[in-house]
């Protein structure tokens, strides 16, 4: 039993491997055609593209495992079932039953690697990517780390906490310097938007330094006239939420809680990052059903494009139905666990009818 579990884990994991390559490799083409639209801004070069998207690629494999797993587990089963080989195991006494544990532990080893690859690997490269597109879009004036982006703006050194793509800033501290280095003003934003060519701070505390005292004082609001193209500090100041592992995303949940932020959408993505393993085993076991019943006697062609359909199905439905539950202020934990029972269900009602039949 051991030799023909290695055989079949052998099968599962070329065909897998192979899937990946071809799923990852459409991936990297719209990647690519999307980052060459920021070639020319500030220092942004070809070179940063490639570096971006290479940095960028532990990520999107971790976000493409599911969709590969499927498309793998179909070509190797659909393979080892058109050259009669599950037939001359199941007539050798091997249950459907035994194969199925062959592969869900299989699945349970490749769910574990993309775990300690999105947990471990994917946060720290995909801020590396993030950072040199941030330097190089702004010209060398903008840095960003884990506590927001860090921008030059003539005297000023401004720390943002947080943006989005809307162009709404939130946590915004300025400090001036003068001409020997002396800070003589800091002030700080709850949070600003870009109203009319300028953006509008809002909720600010002011303070000036002067030789024996501090002057403070309030605003509702003031405006800001930066000297830094608005859109690349919407796309450098964006906080991506794919950039943090399971800690930082909690850690960032509390911080947010403690200041009453929207921390929703953190906390989709926490339960996201949990459920994404079980989405590995559950597209593996969701290809058990198809071999074995209506795609038995199909070809390779034929199966891989069902597993491609599915896959992306899927896909598209895990990342539409989690914003959704935001919208309509349902628990985080619904929208992350949802698609994945659902597809898994619809595994288990497969495999069932197949049997009945």
């Amino acid at each position: 039993m051991k030799i023909l579990t290695r055989y079949i884990w052998k099968t599962l994991g070329v065909t897998i491997a192979l899937s990946m390559f071809l799923v990852f490799g459409l991936e990297l083409i719209f990647s690519l055609v999307n980052e060459l639209r920021y070639v020319g801004k500030g220092d942004y070069t070809i070179w940063h593209v490639l570096m971006f998207n290479l940095l960028s690629m532990p990520q999107n494999i971790y976000q493409m495992f599911p969709m590969a797993a499927l498309v793998g587990t179909l070509l190797g089963l659909g393979g080892l079932a058109s050259n009669s080989e599950l037939v001359v195991m199941r007539s050798a006494g091997v249950s459907v039953k035994q194969i199925i544990i062959m592969v869900l532990k299989l699945a349970l080893i490749l769910s574990t690697l993309a775990w300690t690859l999105g947990e471990w690997v994917a946060p720290v490269t995909d801020k590396w990517a993030q950072n040199q597109k941030a330097f190089a879009l702004s010209g060398g004036q903008t840095l960003k780390t884990e506590h927001g982006i860090w921008l030059r703006d003539g005297p000023h050194f401004i720390n943002i906490r947080s943006a989005d793509v809307g162009g709404h800033l939130e946590g915004i501290v300025s400090y001036e310097f003068n001409q020997h280095h002396e800070m003589v003003k800091s002030s700080e934003a709850s949070y600003a938007d870009y109203i009319n060519d300028l953006w509008v701070l809002k909720d600010v505390k002011v303070s000036v330094f002067e030789d024996d005292r501090v002057l403070q004082k309030h605003y509702d609001q003031l405006e800001w006239r930066s000297t830094i193209d608005p859109n690349i500090l919407r796309i450098v100041g964006t906080k991506y939420l794919d950039e943090l592992s399971l800690v930082g995303l909690w850690q960032t949940i509390k911080y947010r809680k403690l200041n009453n932020l929207e921390y929703k959408p953190y906390q989709l993505a926490l339960w996201q990052k949990i459920v994404q393993p079980l989405a590995i085993v559950m597209m593996m076991f969701l290809a058990i059903p198809f071999v074995f019943g209506p795609l038995r006697s199909s070809s390779k062609g034929f199966k891989l494009v069902v597993g491609i359909m599915v896959g992306f199905t899927f896909f598209i439905f895990d990342r539409l139905f989690g914003p959704l539950t935001l919208v309509y202020q349902i628990h985080p934990i619904i929208g992350a666990c949802f698609p994945t029972a659902l597809f898994f269900a619809l595994g288990l009602y497969a495999l069932r009818r197949w049997r009945a039949d």
